[in-house]
């Protein structure tokens, strides 16, 4: 029997092999890494019962696939509160109710390809009648949450972006109780385990091709020869031609540069307490802390796993706030000053309440070189023509080709590999 091979075993390439199998088709699935899982990391820390995800954490609205999935498998989404409190540059707090208004008005103005030609966030913004403070909100808001520069995020995908998530109720997030690997794992326990062979530690260097045939060669000399092959690396893997293709994909080369790989630092930082809860910012109580945001970067934003009680603060850099070439112990120091400011403590009472930071710099994992993807300026239609086969043999899954306004998240990214099962069964 012929076997499809797919490259990456994240949740795209899984959800891929399940598909497959399901219908019969054995798999040959390749991890560079030790695991599953790709751009999910879900740690142990002994000193607290919930998980440490340096990846992937929240359940972005509820998409049934997602859903459906972990209720399968008995894996509990816990619903965070929409409360998200913003500080501004006099340490004014703007509420919930202000803060959700004020991002609104600036994002359902922005124009779809029916009504303007697309540009980036930041110069259509700089040409609207937004308040000040309305525009360094949405800043802050397309910056930090798309991992995106500003000046550079095309408005007409943030259009796309909104419209698939009032499709699944996007206003609404979970969070999982259990670690978020298990939803990787569920996906590979749901495939045929007859007809699929995973290799871990298994690192592809080069694809040569032609129409019906392809030569894998993995970096330890190893050649796997197959009809088809299902490509689910991550975009900047991709962009930096960390894998050879040969003839090269020239036909690629002009989405791939519409396209950019988003930069995120994600400190995870577990505490002696829940020492927030004893804080108050402009007369408001921090007990009940969910997000916070501050008018000024790195590390302007922070969340805690609320309405869990743990004792676990994560810290949030991205877009053009990230800084380059750091070392943890170095963004530590910057974050919890940062922490500190925003809470009016002192650098020393906070550093007095940390037990263990964590952190993966998912920019120099060579695996995945950045977080996750954005389009630029232009390049809405990018991740549909990144998402095209090739003469019915090369296939490509993974986030940054979902082309239903869900890139950059695990939905998409599954939604992609069953998609591209789907035109290889139909092939």
């Amino acid at each position: 029997m012929s076997f499809v091979l797919v490259i990456g075993a994240g949740v795209a390439g899984l959800a891929a092999a399940r598909e497959l199998t399901g219908a019969g088709r054995k798999v040959l699935l390749l991890e560079a890494r030790d695991r599953v899982g790709g751009r999910i990391l879900s740690h142990h820390d002994a000193n607290v019962a919930l998980p440490i995800e340096l990846g992937a954490e929240f359940v972005h609205g509820m998409p049934p696939a997602v859903m459906q999935l972990l209720d399968r498998h008995q894996i509990l989404p816990v619903e965070v509160p929409d409360e998200q409190l913003y500080l501004d540059s006099s340490r004014a707090l703007i509420d919930t109710e202000r803060f959700n208004q004020m991002l609104e008005n600036v994002l359902e103005a922005m124009p779809g390809p029916e009504a303007a030609a697309d540009q980036c966030f930041a110069r259509w913004l700089k040409n609207t009648q937004f308040s000040s403070q309305a525009r360094r909100i949405a800043t802050a808001y397309v910056e930090g949450f798309n991992a995106a520069d500003g000046e550079k995020i095309g408005v007409h995908a943030l259009v796309g972006s909104a419209q698939a998530a009032a499709k699944i109720q996007g206003n609404r997030q979970f969070r999982l109780t259990q670690p978020y690997r298990l939803l990787a794992q569920a996906l590979l326990n749901e495939c045929d385990q007859e007809l699929l062979e995973l290799q871990l530690n298994a690192v592809v260097s080069e694809i040569t091709w032609s129409p019906g045939k392809v030569l894998c060669r993995l970096s330890e000399g190893a050649l796997i020869e197959c009809e088809q092959v299902l490509i689910t690396l991550p975009l900047a893997v991709l962009q930096n031609d960390a894998v050879k293709f040969s003839p090269p994909l020239n036909e690629k080369h002009g989405c791939l540069a519409k396209l950019a790989m988003g930069h995120t630092q994600r400190l995870v930082v577990v505490c002696r307490s829940l020492f927030w809860e004893s804080v108050s910012i402009d007369g408001k109580s921090l007990k009940q802390l969910n997000f916070i945001d501050d008018d000024e970067g790195p590390f302007r934003t922070w969340w805690t796993p609320y309405p869990i009680r743990a004792p676990i603060i994560v810290g949030w850099n991205s877009g053009p706030d990230v800084i380059k070439s750091a070392s943890q112990a170095e963004l530590s120091e910057i974050a919890l000053h940062r922490l500190a400011a925003i809470f009016g403590m002192s650098l020393d009472d906070v550093k007095e309440q940390v037990i263990a930071v964590h952190y993966h710099d998912w920019s120099a994992d060579p695996f995945s070189r950045g977080a996750y993807s954005y389009s630029l300026a232009g390049g809405a239609d990018a991740p549909r023509q990144l998402a095209s086969p090739v003469e019915k043999t090369l296939y490509f899954a993974g986030e940054a080709t979902d082309f239903e306004g869900n890139s950059g998240y695990v939905h998409g990214a599954i939604a992609s590999g069953i998609r591209a099962a789907q035109e290889i069964l139909q092939s």
